[in-house]
């Protein structure tokens, strides 16, 4: 759980790319499609996982990560939530499955680009 707490904030934003990867890897837009919704449904969950275990009575940034990232520039991978941004990341994870499943039926020629 610890390691699951200390990288959900990556997980929760690097989610969507390997979706991206497994959209374009499909071979039908049937399977496109559902691989796009299961991407979103499970970076939802994981954003739920941010809000169950957010303590709103700590103050600054919480599930901080802080990697070094290009050490000879002297720049850093930093990535943290508080209260506001807990909101914004919970409701467009939220919103998320509920557009690609408005758009579920539609067929046009660039869909697979659109998920």
């Amino acid at each position: 759980m610890e390691f699951l707490n200390s990288h959900i904030l990556s997980i929760t934003t690097f989610l969507p790319l390997l979706t991206m990867l497994g959209i374009l890897a499909s071979p039908s837009l049937p399977l496109a499609r559902w691989v796009s919704m299961g991407g979103s449904v499970v970076t939802f969950f994981a954003s739920l996982h941010v809000w169950w275990y957010f303590d709103p009575q700590t103050p600054g940034l919480q599930f901080t990560e802080i990697h070094n990232w290009i050490p000879q520039f002297g720049t850093k991978y930093i990535m943290g939530v508080d209260g506001l941004n807990l909101l914004l990341l919970t409701l467009t994870t939220f919103l998320t499955p509920l557009i690609l499943l408005s758009v579920w039926h539609v067929d046009y020629k660039k869909q697979k680009a659109f998920l």
